[in-house]
């Protein structure tokens, strides 16, 4: 911030005063900070500048965050824990992911499912991180991370395709064991398939979004154990250095997002600080 101090604020883009305004803050050691639609009127090339300033701050400093959001894709790379509200009233609490799998969320054409997972390795022959999720285990193409590293994966619904039968031969790389716990229709021709990633002793959620006919040729019900096939998972936050590491888990800082909107469509998923 030292080249904006000799600047008056007439001078200073949102941008800039976005960022002084945290500033200012943040020196005032504030046991909690509360951000209310801090990014709604930025633009996108704004909106990749000041993100990663907070996801800093989250990194660096014990500090606990409240951020209301009507953006879904701000909550999903900034929330663990999400309180969706209505008129004033909660409507839906819980983590980040857990939250996303309620169906107000699921139901949205947008749906999806935002899982924290740390760096095992990697396979320089190919390119891809490998990931732990609990039992399971991700493969995806990224640049190397430190190992112990956390990272957030987002899986669309419509990234997902479930089979009765382990795959023989496919291109998935990830295939995990699942249950189905609901079923809910997304139009005419579609239904959104809430799953139980079986990963030990509490299930993971994930979403897949099939067409009716194949839910209806597939005989799948609720409750029916199925293979889910991931064939596309997007790291939030990824750092643009080849080895650079993200934070350590344990340095994690848990967060808050409120949804306040008047319907829940853009909402997103996020946690308590």
């Amino acid at each position: 911030m030292a080249p904006l101090l000799e600047r008056t604020p007439s001078h200073l883009s949102k941008t800039e005063r976005q960022r002084l305004a945290l500033g200012s803050a943040l020196l005032g050691q504030p046991r909690l900070l509360l951000l209310d639609d801090p990014l709604i009127v930025r633009d996108r090339s704004a909106k990749c500048e000041i993100l990663p300033f907070l996801e800093r701050i989250l990194q660096s400093l014990a500090l606990p965050m409240i951020y209301i959001s009507h953006d879904i894709t701000d909550i999903e790379r900034l929330a663990d824990h999400l309180v969706m509200m209505k008129d004033g009233t909660v409507t839906a609490a819980g983590p980040l992911n857990v939250t996303q799998s309620d169906p107000a969320l699921a139901s949205r054409s947008e749906a999806a499912i935002c899982l924290d997972t740390m760096v095992g390795g990697y396979d320089g022959r190919y390119g891809l991180v490998k990931l732990r999720l609990k039992s399971a285990r991700f493969l995806i193409p990224a640049v190397p991370l430190r190992p112990g590293a956390r990272l957030r994966l987002r899986i669309a619904a419509g990234d997902v395709s479930i089979a009765c039968e382990p795959p023989r031969a496919s291109s998935i790389l990830n295939v995990f064991r699942a249950r189905i716990t609901a079923s809910l229709p997304h139009g005419d021709a579609e239904v959104t398939l809430v799953l139980t990633l079986e990963t030990g002793h509490s299930g993971v959620p994930l979403l897949a979004r099939i067409t009716r006919r194949s839910f209806d040729a597939l005989r799948l019900s609720i409750g029916a154990e199925v293979f889910a096939e991931v064939a596309r998972a997007v790291p939030l936050g990824l750092p643009s250095g080849g080895l650079q590491g993200l934070p350590h888990p344990h340095e994690h800082l848990g967060r808050l997002c409120l949804d306040a909107r008047n319907t829940p469509a853009r909402s997103r998923p996020s946690s308590i600080v």
